[in-house]
């Protein structure tokens, strides 16, 4: 090939443009079902009558399970790990926009929608470390649904820890360390929001934990304990892959 087939051959796409042609439009569109959800939500409540209060918790409830749920689907879709933490941080960031609302309308003080962005966000790393340990996309998608699973699960820590450590000896100590993994535990926990859902009366009665409920959590708590986690997994991933090419 001579100097002039050089010359007139493309030149290769920025890593920008490459990363917009695979993700782009991938994390536009989860990012506009977010606010669409979450803004319908917000709508029809508002339409129904909902006092703010209520509103605004049913809003940090839909979000954190809609984050578990969708992080993991994203990322299991992507090409490579940026594309991943692309598409499932477009999850989180449309949520931000939410919670940039609630500061606007001082439903919420900035200190407390950063925290809770925080915690979405290490979710949000939980799940995209989990699903690139997959090196095939059906691996991948099983995966997202296991990370979803667990997400969910220990969202729900009230209702079935009780019952699973009701013989444990220290039984504060382990439904505390049931609780701090929750993150709608954290996140109805921070200031101005300071909602203790098994203290409200429906979930005194039927949640199990009553007065042997721990303290709530401290949000960095919730978001070091995923931060780590995700770090932990995706260290053992990059050391399996080093393995393999040696």
């Amino acid at each position: 090939m001579n100097a002039q087939d050089q010359s007139r051959s493309p030149a290769r796409p920025s890593p920008l443009r490459r990363s917009w042609d695979n993700d782009g439009w991938a994390c536009l569109s989860v990012a506009a079902a977010t606010v669409s959800l979450l803004a319908g939500l917000y709508l029809a409540m508002s339409l129904a009558g909902v006092a703010r209060y209520p509103l605004v918790v049913s809003l940090l409830a839909v979000a954190a399970v809609w984050t578990a749920l969708s992080c993991g689907a994203m990322a299991a879709w992507a090409r490579d790990g940026i594309g991943a933490v692309l598409r499932a941080g477009a999850v989180v960031d449309a949520v931000a926009v939410l919670l940039l609302v609630l500061c606007q309308m001082r439903v919420l003080p900035l200190t407390a929608a950063l925290e809770i962005y925080l915690i979405l966000a290490a979710m949000c790393l939980f799940c995209v470390a989990t699903v690139r340990l997959g090196q095939r996309r059906p691996a991948q998608l099983a995966l997202a649904a296991l990370t979803g699973t667990i997400l969910l699960a220990t969202m729900a820590s009230p209702l079935w820890a009780p019952n699973l450590l009701e013989t444990a000896p220290l039984r504060k100590a382990a439904l505390a360390a049931a609780i701090y993994p929750n993150a709608l535990y954290s996140i109805w926990s921070v200031e101005d929001v300071r909602y203790i859902w098994h203290e409200s009366g429906l979930m005194y009665r039927i949640s199990g934990i009553r007065d042997y409920a721990p303290p709530a959590p401290q949000w960095w708590a919730t978001v070091a304990i995923y931060t780590l986690a995700a770090a932990v997994i995706a260290g053992a991933n990059l050391l399996r892959k080093r393995l393999r090419r040696t």
